[in-house]
């Protein structure tokens, strides 16, 4: 009996993604409409060959493979809407949960999205808890609980360990870079200064997790993208905007269609500056360099003398 109702559960919630992504089909064109499909949704299946190879070329895969961005724009959603309509916390917290967990279901529930709603509902509870959020105490949570139910994820999952990389070094390496590059600010902030701290954060946390996840990108793929810090930059900035107008434009599309019409030029625009954006940097001639077998001797060179020099820096900080 569980297994059919699990069964009904998991065909609904299909049937309303295939609904949207029907919807996205016939207010945006190709390559747009699979564009958006793996912001939201996570499907790359349909994206044309091109788009794919410039994603490698520039570093850029990560923004159509759901994660704990994706998760954690979700959860914010819900509580801002709920609370917004003056829906009580405890209760907005139970919606936003459940709606997490319907919605991975809703896109597969790979190992790397689990783990961001775990991490995502571990947020909303320390929220909820009025407790300081511990993300590395989240972290080992979230991994020991997928590792549980499933062992195998550890060694065969590139996803996972892509995953885990990339928020050890957001959680570890993060912190020591914006101390590195801190500046005081005295007094109010103009709008480019805040625009400046915005470009710096987004910068500081691509330059964290790439330096984690490198050894084993390296390891999968053989090549490492050298304008991935500076594109990330350029294009992360927008990636909340594309997903709530491209989620508002499919949403509207529903209720009355020429306004799903005119949302979905304004997430075109989006999308478009983005393509053009990593197609622009993919066709640099050093976008990205081939790693052969006698570059690690350089790579492990490196990691040491940076290893060094983050080991120099959190103990002045604890000084």
């Amino acid at each position: 009996m569980a297994e059919g109702k699990g069964s009904k559960i998991k065909l609904f919630l299909a049937k309303i993604k295939n609904s949207f992504e029907n919807k996205l089909d016939l207010i945006l064109s190709e390559p747009h409409n699979a564009f958006l499909k793996g912001l939201l949704f996570g499907e790359r299946e349909s994206l044309p060959a091109d788009l794919v190879l410039n994603f490698q070329r520039t570093g850029t895969t990560h923004i159509v493979a759901l994660s704990g961005y994706n998760i954690t724009l979700l959860a914010r959603f819900f509580l801002i809407v709920l609370l917004y309509l003056t829906v009580p916390y405890y209760l907005s917290f139970w919606v936003a949960s459940l709606a997490i967990i319907l919605f991975v279901v809703m896109v597969g529930a790979s190992p790397s999205v689990v783990r961001a709603a775990i991490m995502g509902i571990l947020v909303l509870l320390a929220g909820r808890e009025g407790r300081s959020y511990h993300i590395t105490n989240a972290l080992v949570f979230a991994g020991a609980l997928m590792l549980w139910q499933n062992p195998k994820i550890l060694r065969f999952d590139a996803a996972f360990q892509l995953s885990f990389l990339a928020t050890l070094g957001l959680v570890y390496v993060s912190p020591l870079l914006e101390k590195l590059f801190q500046r005081r600010h005295s007094g109010l902030r103009t709008e480019k200064e805040h625009l400046f701290l915005s470009f710096k954060k987004i910068f500081i946390e691509t330059i964290s997790a790439q330096f984690a996840v490198l050894p084993l990108l390296i390891y999968l793929f053989g090549q490492v993208s050298l304008v991935s810090p500076l594109v990330n930059v350029l294009i992360l900035l927008a990636v909340p905007y594309v997903m709530a107008v491209g989620f508002a434009a499919a949403a509207s599309a529903f209720i009355f269609y020429p306004l799903g019409q005119i949302l979905g030029w304004a997430a075109w625009v989006l999308l478009e500056y983005k393509i053009r954006i990593i197609s622009l940097f993919a066709g640099l001639p050093l976008a990205f360099v081939q790693v052969s077998g006698w570059a690690w001797a350089i790579l492990i060179i490196f990691y040491i003398f940076l290893l060094g020099v983050f080991i120099k820096m959190f103990m002045r900080a604890r000084s």
